[in-house]
C-alpha cells in the first residue's frame, strides 16, 4: 500500500542519473500535474531507501513536490540487501543523502555504466543475496 513521505526522506541507492532515462521520463511526466507509479523503497536500518525509481523522485523534486509516494519493494525478498547496504554507504560517502543531492550528477549513458553500473559489479557483494 503507497504511502507518502517527505521528499527529502528516502535515501538514494545510486550515485547517478541516467541522462537517457530522464530523457525518457521526461515525454511522460507532467510538471504541472506530476504523477507516477509510487516509488519502491527498501526498509534497511530504519531508512527508507530507494531501491528503484530514482529517475521518477529526482523529476518529482524537480517539480517542487514536498512529500513522494512510496512502496514497500514487492521484490525485495529477491534484492541483495548487503549490497544496497554498501551502495548506500557510497552515497553517504559522497554527501548524496537525499534525492535533492543528485542535482549535479545526471550523467550520460556510457558513463552511468561506467561509474555506476560498473563499480555495483565490482563489488564482492555483487554476487551474493
Amino acid at each position: 500500500m503507497p504511502s507518502s513521505v517527505p521528499i527529502d526522506e528516502p535515501f538514494p541507492s545510486q550515485l547517478y542519473i541516467d541522462a537517457s532515462r530522464l530523457r525518457n521520463a521526461l515525454e511522460w511526466f507532467d510538471f504541472d500535474d506530476p504523477a507516477y507509479d509510487p516509488i519502491p523503497v527498501l526498509h534497511i536500518e530504519d531508512e527508507f531507501v530507494l531501491s528503484d525509481g530514482h529517475t521518477r523522485a529526482f523529476l518529482a523534486h524537480l517539480a517542487g513536490a514536498t512529500t513522494i509516494e512510496i512502496v514497500p519493494d514487492p521484490d525485495q525478498q529477491e534484492l541483495n540487501i548487503p549490497l544496497y547496504r554498501e551502495c548506500v554507504d557510497w552515497c553517504r560517502n559522497e554527501s548524496v543523502t537525499q534525492v535533492a543531492d543528485l542535482a549535479g550528477r545526471v550523467v550520460s549513458r556510457d558513463t552511468f555504466l561506467e561509474q555506476w553500473v560498473a563499480r555495483c559489479q565490482a563489488s564482492p557483494l555483487y554476487d551474493e543475496g
